[in-house]
């Protein structure tokens, strides 16, 4: 279970990258003077870590034996990461979901303004793109059952984000309460989610969606 973790911070904020799990520091490395740094693990359990150059951070998965690298700027902390070695593409496929969300994000706050019919069939259009793009690259890279976890949370909790989001935003900005007016099938979606999987419990999709369905609950 040997695995490595190492890459090249420019712009660091930040003369440590802290590698976490669980929300828990585990190791820390400095970053020398060409900006660069580097961890050997000789024993690490498969699953999904963070890594810190603070405030920023990110999300890593390793697999067994996986030797990866990551380029950084921390002045465009998000936009700058790029993975490489052996477990780069599933990590890339993580950021490149991360930033199609945020992208996502920005552009569609207008759509809470919409009626019900309007706004389910613009977010439904949005997250088809994305299935198909999730589809396409599990199928490429053909990665392990644990990781898909996380690769689904990434497509899925943005998706029933807006869904909970939308009731109250759309109060809001219009003074329209819709709530009695949705479907039956609105929120069908709430009984296929494990609310108890540890795996996700500091996974951030997963814990903006819980926070987001608590306050639309209460």
């Amino acid at each position: 279970y040997t695995a490595y973790f190492g890459g090249e911070v420019t712009n660091p904020t930040n003369p440590y990258i802290l590698f976490c799990k669980d929300s828990e520091v585990i190791d820390s490395v400095k970053i020398d003077a060409h900006n660069r740094f580097f961890i050997k693990f000789d024993s690490l359990t498969p699953g999904l870590y963070a890594f810190k150059n603070e405030p920023e951070y990110q999300y890593v998965y390793f697999d067994k034996n996986d030797s990866i690298m990551v380029r950084i700027n921390a002045k465009d902390f998000d936009n700058s990461i790029i993975f490489c070695g052996r477990g780069d593409q599933k990590n890339n496929f993580l950021m490149e979901m991360y930033m199609k969300n945020e992208e996502d994000r920005s552009k569609l706050f207008d759509i809470y303004d919409y009626g019900i019919d309007k706004f389910t069939a613009t977010i439904d259009s949005a997250y088809a793109s994305k299935k198909k793009f999730y589809t396409t690259k599990k199928e490429a890279i053909k990665w392990s059952d644990d990781f898909d976890t996380y690769a689904q949370a990434a497509l899925n909790f943005q998706h029933y984000s807006k869904k909970e989001i939308y009731p109250m935003v759309h109060e809001m900005r219009t003074g329209e309460d819709v709530l009695e007016k949705l479907p039956e099938s609105f929120y069908a979606y709430r009984k296929q989610i494990d609310y108890n999987d540890a795996k996700l419990s500091n996974y951030s999709p997963f814990v903006n969606y819980l926070s987001y369905m608590l306050n639309n609950v209460a």
